[in-house]
């Protein structure tokens, strides 16, 4: 067989160049052209995988995109938005908005599998999909389920995988899902006939013993060439075939191509370059020259067109020059490094730059990509892979680089304590370097202060820092135009923080500067804009808002995909509480619940655990609500709630005791709050209610006027207001704030906190207002589907903290001696504090006091307090 010419017009976007004299193997491309749905061509370096597809695609001229894997893309997610990208670049897609954005997509969606399949859905038929040196890939498995699972929905799609090392695509259960073709290493080797088409196409005029050649190289394409090229190296007898590869290529560095040697050691060291990096790398001037001969030659492989093509080494090629170059370049690899990087970034691969960057050992050139690139690198985490080595106390003075650590080891709960180290770090190394930054560094250190404070709990010592960006933001103007991609996603993380401290108008403000670049903004961090602003109007009670922005949502340019994942959180959260005003239970556990994603990493996960208690109660499974806020603290790592979740979850713990009449238990709860704190009051005023204190009503009712209270909080104030006036037959201040309730919950479409007084108080005002003829009153307070949970009455018992620790004392022993020594008290002072303890109980001995105690709630675990014994 003598050597083919090919068609070069490219029908599958991305596929390398053929170099002249490629000999056909018609037995291995028959196999190519079956009808199996995946190939797999497993070979060692040089075993002719690559030529072989590319001499297949140049053949059959199929239309497709094929992709060499490399560090820029090695990730599942920089993998699928380069296929992405390249799929629109072959111009016979729709530029449908999931294909368009499915790279930034990815990281943001939980069921990657669905965008995907609606991806492709739009491909034409038939279509290839080509993926090179699929070893490279970190998360294989995963991406390997992605291609079959595309693979049984997409019939009209064919994937070819190139890989040197067995993935899990040969497994038995990708087998028996797909049909698969296998071309192994033993298939690659050339035999006799097509190694003698190989001497003959590389050396016509010089008699080469076929045989000898054959059996030295084992039929390996890329040794066989090159000992034909280096004419005379004989390989080591009885060597594995890598060893043979490494030994032919230094023979072939320091034989035939010793010319270019110097060139190809400084071209070595990226993975991929261009003709420009090269002339930089090599201080060549005829670069476009010599990379001409090499690709001659056989150890270039070329992708793309002039003057946009880029070269690789073959892999086995690489690695050699690499260890000759560390060997012989030294000091002079970090300058080249260094190029490698900045050429990177600049051409839009920041992960790449992030890798060459550290070679160089140039965190401050590191800490600018991570200033430019920061937002896509850290969404997608490619930057942690590059930086996770090192350690702790070189990085604080690089605030960037320790952030982008913390992030990355915070995704992985093992490595949560890590990240902790690293955020604390961030801080510290933000506040130092704030004074002498400039703008755009201000911005990004100050919203790096906030979100690490956020992250490790802190949310309220971030609100100063997420201040000042925010200030930043709208002081500086077009000095952060560096910034102009990423300002949008800062400024919803510092609404984040300002969201977690419980400062929700700050909150909302912060992201309606977001809403002039929502159309021009990355769909996540515009979606994220919108989710966020739902949650916020959702939390504060403005239920009308809340329905125009989940319409936002709903109707807005992104997919399901996206909406119904981590971006959309606020969305769902916005949602739940749509179906508590409504008392739809299964609606609350619906949205609450189900497929609520990265939950243990979620900002808002406490109010998602919030939502879930209510729905428990309201469904008549309050013992259900403690034990969820358990779980929340274990899959936390922690006893106790912090104070930004007590200030979510401990009101919903309170209202828990409050229904099942343990008033004692819901006060020592709300103790925990801050006194000013407006929930606090709100369900103090409650527990009055129900325990017939009108006076502490009106005094806690009183307390809150002063607030700025918003609008679910006002509305909840002035109901129990009217039902404990009525109580105590004073009409006049009843009807006055019944009117006041009704403006506001009409005009923001509240009624959850219906539910919050006894429903005989429900009923007597309703009759109150019908008797007066205030009509829209009265059918404000209809009690149609309001759950009763809350008692018409309860009696008070609450103890003091040393009462609370005597009681819990007397379940382990009733002997007074012994409980003086656990708690390191005289006899006497226990003996008092007994007898306080057993009256307010109104009980004589031990097990009765325990009995009471355990009936009113006393005896039982508060998880946002720890163990009583703790206190």
């Amino acid at each position: 067989m003598a050597p083919v010419s090919r068609d070069r017009s490219v029908t599958v976007v991305g596929a390398p160049r053929l170099v002249t004299g490629v000999i056909e193997r018609r037995r291995l491309t028959d196999q190519l052209q079956g009808d199996a749905p995946l190939t797999v061509v497993r070979g060692p370096g040089g075993s002719g995988k690559t030529v072989l597809v590319a001499d297949w695609v140049a053949q059959t001229g199929p239309r497709g995109v094929w992709v060499t894997v490399d560090s820029a893309t090695a990730t599942r997610e920089t993998l699928w938005g380069t296929i992405g990208r390249r799929l629109l670049a072959t111009g016979s897609v729709p530029e449908d908005i999931d294909l368009a954005r499915i790279g930034e997509s990815l990281r943001a969606v939980n069921d990657v599998r669905a965008l995907l399949r609606r991806s492709f859905e739009n491909v034409p038929a038939p279509f290839l999909l080509v993926l090179d040196d699929f070893q490279v890939i970190r998360d294989a498995e995963t991406v390997a389920e992605d291609l079959v699972d595309l693979l049984v929905n997409c019939p009209h799609l064919k994937v070819i995988v190139l890989s040197r090392y067995r993935t899990p695509l040969e497994g038995s259960m990708v087998a028996a899902r797909v049909d698969l073709v296998r071309i192994v290493p033993p298939d690659l080797s050339l035999t006799l006939a097509e190694a003698h088409d190989v001497i003959t196409s590389v050396k016509a005029d010089i008699p080469i013993d076929v045989a000898a050649m054959h059996n030295a190289s084992g039929g390996n394409p890329l040794l066989l060439r090159a000992l034909v090229l280096g004419h005379g190296a004989s390989p080591p007898e009885e060597s594995e075939t890598e060893e043979v590869a490494r030994s032919i290529v230094v023979d072939l560095l320091y034989g035939t191509l010793r010319q270019w040697r110097a060139f190809m050691l400084r071209t070595s060291i990226p993975e991929a370059f261009d003709v420009a990096l090269a002339q930089r790398l090599a201080g060549s001037p005829d670069a476009a020259e010599q990379l001409e001969a090499l690709e001659a030659q056989g150890v270039l492989m070329r992708s793309g067109p002039a003057p946009h093509a880029l070269y690789r080494y073959h892999p086995m090629l690489r690695e050699v020059l690499l260890d000759k170059a560390r060997e012989q370049l030294g000091a002079e690899l970090i300058d080249l490094d260094r190029s490698v990087a900045y050429w990177s970034m600049e051409r839009g691969t920041p992960e790449t730059a992030i890798a060459h960057a550290v070679a160089a050992h140039d965190l401050n050139l590191v800490s600018k990509i991570l200033l430019r690139d920061g937002v896509a690198l850290l969404t997608r985490n490619g930057a942690y892979p590059h930086l996770a080595h090192l350690p702790v106390q070189e990085v604080v003075e690089y605030p960037l680089v320790a952030f982008a650590i913390a992030l990355g080891a915070n995704g992985y709960r093992r490595s949560r304590r890590r990240a902790e180290q690293y955020f604390h770090a961030s801080v510290l190394g933000a506040r130092q370097r704030a004074a002498g930054a400039g703008p755009a560094d201000r911005v990004v250190l100050a919203c790096i202060e906030a979100i690490s404070l956020r992250v490790t709990r802190r949310p309220s010592q971030g609100v100063h820092a997420a201040r000042r960006a925010l200030r930043l933001m709208q002081e500086e103007g077009a000095a952060l135009e560096s910034l102009r991609d990423q300002i949008v996603v800062l400024r919803v993380q510092c609404a984040l923080t300002l969201l977690r401290a419980g400062l929700l108008s700050e909150a909302r403000a912060a992201l309606q500067e977001n809403e002039a670049y929502l159309g021009t903004m990355p769909v996540a961090a515009a979606l994220s804009t919108i989710s966020t602003e739902a949650a916020l109007h959702a939390l504060e009670g403005d239920m009308e808002a809340v329905a125009e922005t989940i319409s936002l949502v709903e109707d807005g340019p992104w997919p399901a995909s996206i909406r119904e994942d981590y971006p959309g959180a606020g969305y769902r959260l916005a949602q739940a509480v749509q179906a508590l005003e409504r008392f739809d239970i299964d609606g609350l556990r619906r949205y609450a619940t189900t497929g609520v994603p990265h939950l243990d990493a979620l900002d808002l996960r406490p109010y998602f655990v919030a939502v879930q208690v209510l729905a428990d109660l309201f469904d008549g499974q309050p013992r259900l609500g403690p034990q969820r806020i358990e779980r929340y603290l274990a899959r936390s790592g922690r006893r106790r709630l912090t104070q930004p979740d007590r200030r979510i979850l401990v009101p919903v713990l309170a209202l828990l005791h409050l229904c099942a009449g343990r008033i004692g238990p819901a006060e020592q709860a709300l103790a925990s709050l801050p006194e000013s704190s407006s929930t606090a009051l709100l369900l103090k005023a409650l527990c009055a209610h129900v325990t017939a204190d009108h006076p502490a009503v009106v005094n806690l009712i009183t307390r809150l006027g002063d607030q700025d209270l918003n609008p679910r909080l006002e509305v909840a104030a002035y109901t129990i207001a009217a039902a404990s006036a009525l109580r105590f037959a004073n009409t006049g201040p009843a009807l006055d704030a019944l009117q006041k309730m009704a403006a506001v919950m009409v005009n923001n479409g509240l009624r959850f906190h219906l539910a919050l007084i006894p429903h005989c108080d429900l009923r007597a005002l309703g009759e109150l207002a019908g008797r007066h003829r205030l009509n829209f009153v009265r059918d404000c307070l209809d009690p149609d589907g309001v759950p009763e949970i809350v008692p018409a009455s309860a009696s008070k018992v609450s103890l003091t903290e040393r009462e609370r620790v005597v009681l819990h004392a007397l379940l382990r022993t009733g002997r007074l001696a012994q409980i003086a020594d656990q708690l390191v008290v005289s006899p006497n002072t226990v003996k008092s504090q007994m007898r306080s303890l057993y009256r307010k109980l109104g009980v004589a001995g031990r097990q009765q006091a325990l009995t009471v105690a355990y009936d009113l709630g006393l005896l039982e675990h508060d998880p946002s307090m720890g163990e009583a014994a703790d206190a």
